[in-house]
Order: C-alpha cells, then structure tokens, then sequence
C-alpha cells in the first residue's frame, strides 16, 4: 500500500494527475476514491486547525506548481 501512496502522491503534485491520484487512492484502499477541488478561499474558512495556513500553502502549491514539484526528487514519482 505504501507504494501506491508515494506514486499516489507523485502523481497528485501534478494537477493533471489528480485523476490518476484518486485511481491509486482506490486500489489500494479497495473502495471508490474521487478527487474533489476545494477553493482556497472556501478552505481557510472551514472549522479545523489551521486552516487559513493550510488554505494558504495550497495555494502556493496551486500557484507555483513548477517551483514546488521541481524540487521534489523523480526517483519517488511512479509511471
């Protein structure tokens, strides 16, 4: 299971491998998994810790995608 998790997740800081993400997800929990989009501004107001930090650095994700998955070694992304 970790395997698919960490190719999971490879492909998940990819926008167009959330698709892809959530197939992984479901194989490997053995039950339908779909990605669902969250707005930023809609996360920071949810009731959970955090949450205006954690709206916050998915944004960054979301804004700077090159920079953030350019720095993440290769060799844990799967094919």
């Amino acid at each position: 299971m970790r395997k698919a998790f960490e190719g999971a997740y490879g492909a998940f800081l990819r926008p167009s491998g959330r698709a892809q993400y959530a197939e992984k997800q479901a194989a490997a929990l053995g039950e339908p998994v779909r990605f669902q989009s969250v707005p930023y501004d809609y996360f920071r107001t949810l009731e959970i810790p955090l949450a205006e930090e954690l709206g916050n650095m998915f944004r960054f994700y979301g804004d700077f995608d090159r920079e953030f998955t350019g720095a993440r070694d290769s060799k844990f992304e799967s094919n």
